[in-house]
């Protein structure tokens, strides 16, 4: 980690003395390289600076990324969502930085939001927020190779006060690195229960058929949960590590909403990511056990219920104005599920805000069912729980406006003393009720066998 007063100094009290500073309390960016990439052994840890951590990791694509601190929080308040991405995009805009890294690629906000952003967090998922988005106050990255740390203030301090921020920040880091921390406490579930019957399902599925016959959907995404009781929580680095290195090929993802209520997953679905004029989505949909991969690709069913997914997608797209190319049908593996992927590209002009395009795509034809308001209507009819955070949005955003997202899905929800495992089926006309039981099996146990190693 480069540690230099004199040349972060030089260089704040250059931006505060410029035209470009404006004396109100904007949010300014301070990047150094840093010679360590195991950041997320802190995860573990209880200290001050190190609450509401999020972490990312992409080990396929060499990317992982660990968020510490609310150095400033953005929730909906009484503003609609248009206005909330509107002020949200102007912020950030507004954020000014210094970057001493090679790394170019900085995200400046983090979070996500509800499955279902109009409805009310209740019961196992009450306080947690519908949607939260917030610049970290420090931020570890390494993006190939490259390792940095990013800290992130006020723009209304004094050089001297900025610096004694990122000294503190230094000196904390400093002590992780010389102390890394590992903790295995191992976790113990009892007490299997299945929020939803076979009985139940069935009738689901029925009703969606139904409303399928008459022409209301074309496809329906019912949910289910296995909750299990737990001894003690454990220790989370490990089982990260366990995730990590059985699902290379996802997004592993680790985030603490408060000490009671922690979200941990490994999914493979991509919602959005931008890349300057460039927006790739992906179409996930269909699957089969990974022995049966081969006969994804010939399955009518699944066929139909991937093909109602691009459709939804690129849909979305057009009121955007865009234009849409797709990619050939491909085969993607996991451990022990495969899934169809289908990837689509765009062109987007930079003057399309990424989050009004994410909007529009969540919650995604792949994990509610197409069209979007008459399946979440049913979703709400038939599920007597809600879904929170699972199946939402999560990622982050850089000074750019450049993002990525992913849904949270194959994940573990952590309350109390409770755990919960939560998994979907797509629904169509031809569904089986047996067969998609036991899809929404599959993708838990995904998930469920790591954690219970």
């Amino acid at each position: 980690m480069i540690r230099n007063k004199k040349k972060f100094i030089d260089s704040y009290s250059r931006y505060i003395s410029s035209k470009d500073f404006i004396s109100s309390n904007r949010t300014f960016s301070y990047t150094t390289s840093l010679s360590w990439d195991k950041f997320e052994s802190c995860i573990d840890i209880e200290h001050p600076k190190l609450k509401n951590i999020f972490f990312v990791n992409k080990l396929s694509k060499k990317f992982k990324m660990l968020s510490a601190g609310k150095h400033k929080s953005f929730s909906l308040d009484n503003k609609s969502k248009d206005q909330f991405n509107y002020n949200l995009k102007k912020y950030i805009k507004d954020i000014h930085s210094i970057n001493h890294s090679n790394e170019t690629n900085i995200p400046a906000i983090v979070g996500g939001q509800n499955f279902d952003i109009n409805k009310k967090n209740d019961d196992i998922w009450s306080n947690v927020p519908r949607l939260e988005y917030w610049i970290p106050k420090i931020l570890f990255l390494d993006n190939n190779g490259i390792s940095t740390v990013t800290h992130f203030f006020d723009t209304v301090l004094e050089p001297d006060n900025a610096y004694e921020i990122i000294d503190h920040n230094c000196s904390l880091i400093d002590s992780l690195i010389k102390n890394e921390f590992t903790s295995n406490k191992n976790i113990i579930i009892d007490n299997e229960k299945n929020h939803i019957d076979k009985k139940k399902f069935s009738n689901s599925i029925n009703e969606i058929k139904r409303k399928i016959k008459s022409k209301k959907v074309s496809k329906v995404v019912i949910s289910n949960i296995i909750s299990f009781d737990i001894e003690q929580r454990p220790s989370f680095v490990p089982l990260l590590e366990n995730l990590t290195k059985n699902y290379s090929n996802c997004s592993v993802f680790y985030k603490k909403f408060n000490d009671s209520q922690i979200i941990i997953g490994a999914t493979p679905e991509l919602i959005i990511k931008k890349t300057k004029n460039e927006l790739q989505t992906n179409a996930l949909a269909g699957s089969k056990p990974i022995e049966n991969k081969d006969e994804l690709l010939s399955d009518s069913k699944i066929i139909e219920e991937h093909d109602i997914v691009v459709k939804g997608i690129i849909d979305n797209l057009k009121s955007f104005n865009l234009k849409s190319t797709t990619d050939n049908k491909n085969i993607f593996e996991l451990k022990n599920i495969s899934h169809i992927i289908t990837k689509i590209n765009s062109k987007v002009d930079d003057r399309i805000n990424p989050l009004d395009i994410l909007d529009s795509l969540v919650p995604t034809p792949a994990l509610c069912g197409y069209p979007k308001k008459e399946s979440l209507k049913m979703i709400n009819n038939l599920e007597d729980y809600g879904r929170g955070r699972y199946a939402g949005p999560i990622g982050w955003i850089n000074l750019d406006m450049n993002c990525e997202f992913y849904a949270a899905i194959r994940t573990a929800y952590f309350n109390k003393n409770k755990l919960y495992f939560y998994g979907g089926a797509g629904i169509v006309i031809n569904s089986n009720a047996e067969q998609e039981w036991e899809e929404i099996e599959r993708k838990i146990n995904a998930i469920k066998e790591i954690i219970n190693e």
